[in-house]
């Protein structure tokens, strides 16, 4: 009996352990992978409107963006042949998805909220910034697609 025992126990305390480490584990968001740029759009808001067009070459227009768990991401690549590098982390709520930018070669670090679409393995980004005094209102829209 002792043995039946001895044999039975672990078994009975794996399928107990299996159990809680299932309900335990968390969902990951479907945001979460590796994004490569097929096009970026900017639209300048002058008049008459402005828009460029850049699409994915391999040299003088590429973008990998990487979305990671926890919430992590990074931007690098070339946007008609200047260096596009940033970092720093991420969330989304809803349609939006939020970029606190810690490091980065183009500008300032800085907050970005940008409305999203995800379609299967096609991601859609759009950032509109309003005109200023001293500048025009831009559009920009990214198109993604995940590895």
């Amino acid at each position: 009996m002792k043995r039946l025992l001895l044999i039975v126990l672990p078994l009975l305390l794996m399928v107990g352990c299996e159990d809680e480490k299932a309900t335990e584990e968390e969902q990951v968001d479907p945001l979460v992978g590796v994004y490569n740029m097929t096009s970026v759009s900017v639209s300048i808001q002058s008049n008459p409107v402005q828009t460029l067009t850049f699409n994915h070459d391999g040299s003088n227009n590429y973008v990998v963006m990487i979305l990671g768990d926890p919430d992590v991401y990074s931007f690098q690549g070339k946007i008609d042949g200047d260096v596009a590098n940033e970092g720093g982390t991420w969330s989304s709520t809803g349609n939006k998805l939020s970029l606190v930018i810690t490091n980065t070669t183009m500008g300032d670090p800085d907050t970005e909220i940008w409305d999203f679409t995800l379609s299967g393995n096609n991601l859609v980004m759009t950032l509109s910034e309003p005109e200023t005094d001293t500048d025009w209102g831009i559009t920009m829209t990214y198109n993604f697609t995940k590895e």
